[in-house]
């Protein structure tokens, strides 16, 4: 059968998309930014899914780039599945989008997990100010390896010919021990291999700068350990200063950018002990979207990829 034909009968009389969205029950709501003064609109946006009845105690907002458009996506921590999605990253539009749910609806939510980005977090306050804003700890963790992977890539760029020979006992030069060991200094030492384990002791026997930084990682990864959760406050909070300065004392300059953020997020950062939410599952959702754009080969048509969306994951 041809695609195309096969695409006519799927989208217009197999699947309900007419009905649905003649009843409104898909896209059936526009968010508006409007001029305080006039009254004029001026921009408007389709909301293509709106499921009131996907909001839970628990969270997640998240953007997502669907074929080279970003998109806002506001999905349940415990189901996983969609709430909301705007084809947007516009703060008024979201807004505006999220101010169609009912109050009720928008106030039974107890937490609420986002990225660093200021905007995400104005849009917490705002829009869920019964909620506790949860900062999400892969997002930390993100820019903490890339710290390491810093120092790791400035010294591997540093290497002189002469410095790039094969280290003694091993068959990597120093050249490939330093980016061969991407992963294995993002894993914690129970999970290497019997070869990175090898790898690691050269590497760090060559670099005891990288094993320094290795272990601040691995002791900020204990640290965020949801066991820690019986924890009390002040020694949740005494142990994320006191690391904050051991690094800052030791790597002055590389570590300048995350000790900031850590410093700036404190409050939002602890509150992942409160009941240990993290964006994994809104994560695995974006990743299931991204499968579902390769399956179909891209989107010819995003209203109709939108509606599939909602039919599988909301």
């Amino acid at each position: 059968m041809n695609p195309k034909t096969l695409n006519h009968w799927y989208k217009n009389c197999i699947s309900d998309n007419k009905e649905d969205t003649k009843n409104g029950n898909f896209a059936g709501n526009i968010a508006y930014v409007g001029d305080d003064q006039t009254g004029e609109v001026l921009h408007q946006q389709v909301i293509h899914i709106m499921k009131p009845k996907n909001v839970g105690t628990h969270m997640c907002i998240d953007e997502k780039m669907i074929g080279k458009k970003y998109c806002t996506i506001l999905s349940n921590a415990k189901t996983g599945k969609i709430a909301m999605l705007i084809e947007s990253m516009n703060p008024l539009i979201i807004k505006d989008a999220l101010s169609i749910f009912d109050a009720e609806i928008l106030n039974q939510v107890q937490q609420i997990c986002c990225d660093m980005s200021p905007m995400m977090k104005k849009i917490c306050r705002e829009c869920f100010s019964k909620a506790s804003i949860i900062i999400d700890k892969f997002h930390v963790l993100k820019h903490v390896y890339d710290f390491i992977h810093g120092i790791r890539i400035g010294m591997k760029n540093n290497l002189d010919k002469k410095d790039n020979v094969q280290v003694r006992d091993t068959l990597w030069t120093a050249k490939q021990l330093l980016t061969k060991s991407r992963y294995v200094l993002m894993r914690p030492k129970v999970k290497w291999s019997a070869d990175e384990k090898i790898m690691a002791k050269h590497l760090f026997g060559l670099y005891p700068k990288i094993k320094l930084a290795y272990e601040y990682v691995q002791r900020l990864r204990s640290w965020y350990n949801i066991e820690n959760k019986v924890q009390p406050q002040w020694w949740l909070e005494k142990n994320l200063e006191q690391w904050v300065e051991d690094i800052e004392q030791d790597f002055p300059v590389a570590s300048k950018f995350i000790c900031k953020m850590i410093i700036k997020h404190e409050e939002h950062i602890i509150n992942f002990f409160k009941d240990g939410l993290t964006n994994s599952k809104a994560e695995n959702l974006n990743g299931k979207i991204q499968r579902f754009v390769a399956n179909n080969y891209g989107l010819r048509n995003r209203d109709f990829f939108y509606y599939r969306i909602q039919v599988y994951f909301a």
